[in-house]
């Protein structure tokens, strides 16, 4: 694998069709993160993070986070970032100057994620690609992927981190947090201590802007030790439905399946207004979780 220096945890460019694709996959997903990140500073919502994520889930019941749900969820940020008074105080400014490439169907950014949904889709519709095509369809696909890693260099200074500790100067009132930077491949990440504006919860994970401001993004991404490999490792929210949560390893794959952060989806579920002509169902119990 390559990796394209300080990404996120597992986002990187793999040598096959289907590496290409599941780290385009990936990509997109965190770019919807960082989406709900600044959706949260310029347009805050009761319920879910984004309309378009609101728009997914099914008579107030279900919940996936598809591709398509993640790439609407990045577009929506954009044109919120355009709108703003001053986007360049905004917790990610570099989103202001991709509205051409993202938001318009011929944008550049835009065309490359389209070529790599389509690709994805046929993938898992079962097709295959013919052994001839192979090696072209391979260059294909790792250029569209790299058009949106050049088109998102900011997320790079834009660190997904899991907070390790959290303190309160007694005399200045000063808090601190300890981050754990989950950038590159592996299990061991570096540390760091960093001023915060407000109180953070350890054990949480999000993002981390160059003010310093911290964006929790439980319960959409968590980690967890994978109960096949046996290691930590970081899951991301892959749909919400019968009172569970299932979540995806960004690196391994491997599926989780848990009650304990249903309460906390659907308490935003829940929060979502009702439409006219839209049937209020009662959301299925939960147990208590984390």
């Amino acid at each position: 694998r390559h990796r394209r220096g300080n990404t996120p945890h597992m986002l990187t460019m793999g040598s096959t069709p289907d590496s290409t694709l599941l780290a385009a996959e990936h990509l997109v997903h965190y770019l919807a993160l960082c989406g709900f990140a600044q959706l949260r500073a310029l347009a805050p919502r009761a319920g879910l993070p984004s309309r378009q994520l609101a728009s997914a889930q099914k008579d107030r019941q279900k919940l996936a986070f598809t591709w398509g749900t993640s790439w609407e969820a990045f577009s929506e940020s954009i044109s919120e970032t355009a709108r703003a008074q001053d986007p360049l105080m905004s917790p990610i400014p570099q989103l202001f100057g991709l509205s051409q490439a993202v938001t318009s169907k011929s944008g550049a950014m835009a065309a490359a994620a389209n070529v790599l949904r389509l690709a994805r889709n046929s993938r898992s519709h079962l097709e295959r690609i013919p052994e001839a095509d192979a090696d072209g369809r391979s260059r294909e696909l790792t250029r569209a992927l790299d058009v949106l890693l050049t088109g998102v260099e900011f997320i790079s200074s834009v660190p997904l981190v899991h907070v390790l500790d959290y303190t309160v100067d007694g005399l200045t009132g000063n808090r601190a947090a300890v981050f754990e930077y989950l950038q590159g491949s592996g299990v061991v990440f570096p540390h760091g201590t960093q001023e915060v504006r407000s109180e953070v919860a350890r054990g949480s994970i999000g993002l981390l802007v160059r003010s310093g401001e911290f964006f929790d993004l439980t319960p959409w991404i968590v980690l967890h030790t994978c109960e096949m490999c046996k290691r930590p490792e970081v899951f991301l929210f892959s749909r919400w439905e019968l009172g569970f949560t299932t979540y995806v390893a960004m690196e391994s794959g491997h599926p989780w399946k848990t009650e304990s952060t249903s309460r906390a989806v659907s308490r935003l579920v829940e929060l979502e207004p009702v439409h006219k002509g839209e049937l209020q169902t009662p959301v299925a119990p939960h147990s208590e979780g984390l």
